[in-house]
């Protein structure tokens, strides 16, 4: 049976935006959100979001389309729109959780306490999102380094206090600045196109409390596109999220 959910409107501020449109990650926060509100007796796995706009700062609309898969996992297609337009499209996969081996091939990497750590702050312009977000660089990479590996290491929290949620790790595993960046002297836009994001069940209890650690490395970059990989792990070491981005690298065209 197919159960299609009636649109639902959201306004995003633009303190949320990030060079010309919504943050990715906070239209992921709240796909994210209306996917649990949906799905109360299901865990959310994976979320291939796929940009196909910069959304502005006019309605969003949600349209939900679920697929049930047997009993306990369930597909979901989501549209995002304004006005009409599709501006994102997603696909999610949730399920109920059934006995099973357990297994962490991705482990949490060394790291100094956040409060041993000075932040790191970012212009406000072109990226005003991360003004509610606090960051704690780790390794030495930092964007515009000009260094020769493209992976960062870095603690972050959002700033209002709250606390690591199925939602709030979509957002960060999108709030980090791609790690192309460290290789690079000068900004330019490397927007996400695709962001997939699997999640571990240690986000099916209580919200997990504190900083979260994150690592974002490029996989690979050339002819105008990039992939970065990203996990985000809890203050005592449990694996939380991963994630996978396609990018656009916008280079300028020489006059």
């Amino acid at each position: 049976m197919t159960t299609v959910t009636p649109e639902h409107s959201l306004t995003i501020d633009r303190s949320w935006w990030s060079w010309s449109g919504v943050h990715g990650g906070l239209l992921a926060f709240h796909m994210v959100e209306r996917l649990r509100a949906e799905h109360p007796d299901r865990h959310l796995r994976d979320l291939s979001v796929g940009f196909l706009a910069a959304p502005d700062d006019r309605p969003i609309t949600m349209e939900t389309t679920a697929r049930p898969a047997g009993r306990n996992t369930v597909f979901t297609d989501l549209l995002a729109l304004q006005d009409g337009t599709p501006v994102a499209t997603a696909r999610a996969v949730l399920g109920r959780n059934r006995t099973g081996p357990a297994y962490t091939g991705t482990p949490a990497p060394q790291a100094p306490r956040p409060d041993d750590i000075a932040p790191l702050d970012f212009p406000i312009e072109p990226i005003p999102f991360t003004q509610h977000l606090e960051f704690r660089p780790v390794s030495a990479a930092r964007p515009f380094g000009g260094g020769d590996r493209a992976d960062m290491l870095t603690w972050v929290r959002l700033r209002d206090g709250r606390p690591l949620t199925p939602a709030t790790v979509a957002l960060l595993l999108d709030a980090f600045a791609p790690a192309l960046y460290a290789t690079l002297r000068d900004p330019v836009p490397i927007p996400t196109v695709q962001f997939n994001l699997q999640l571990t069940s240690r986000l099916d209890g209580e919200p997990v409390e504190g900083w979260a650690l994150g690592r974002i490395s490029t996989r690979h970059a050339g002819d105008g596109w990039a992939v970065d990989d990203s996990a985000i792990w809890s203050v005592t070491g449990d694996l939380l999220g991963l994630g996978r981005q396609t990018r656009r690298v916008i280079v300028p065209a020489r006059g």
